[in-house]
């Protein structure tokens, strides 16, 4: 089962808003993922570092193998994978990264942010076409 466009944007939403969550709260956050149940329950998933030096790219493909394999049982039918992420050079361009997906499609979205006086200021939601980690067709 596949969620629909709007089902999907439900995803994107959701994980976007507890991103700036945890800005608001934190000043950051670590990569966490977004699962999709086929009852229609949204839950927010997140795993430690296996150490300080584990790499973004590291955590969030431990949390994609995570998502990939309830994806296989299907437990799941749409997914995010959702990161704070900075340009390289230039820490103070940041966005929120969100990778949402369900079968045979996925989208990669940045939504660029600053810190202001009154919190977190969002910027416009930037999609561009991806290559699936969660929702990958093997074969």
């Amino acid at each position: 089962m596949a969620l629909d466009e709007r089902q999907l944007a439900v995803v994107l939403q959701a994980s976007v808003d507890r991103a700036n969550e945890l800005l608001r709260a934190d000043g950051g956050f670590i990569p966490f993922g977004t699962r999709a149940k086929p009852s229609g329950e949204i839950e927010f998933v997140q795993i430690a570092p296996e150490s300080e030096t584990e790499t973004l790219d590291a955590l969030l493909s431990r949390l994609a193998d995570v998502l990939a394999q309830e994806a296989r049982q299907n437990a799941i039918v749409g997914s995010a994978l959702v990161a704070d992420v900075a340009e390289p050079g230039r820490e103070e361009n940041r966005s929120i990264a969100v990778l949402v997906e369900t079968t045979r499609f996925s989208r990669s979205i940045q939504v660029p942010y600053r810190m202001g006086d009154d919190g977190v200021v969002l910027g416009e939601m930037v999609p561009d076409e991806a290559t699936a980690r969660v929702f990958a067709v093997s074969g």
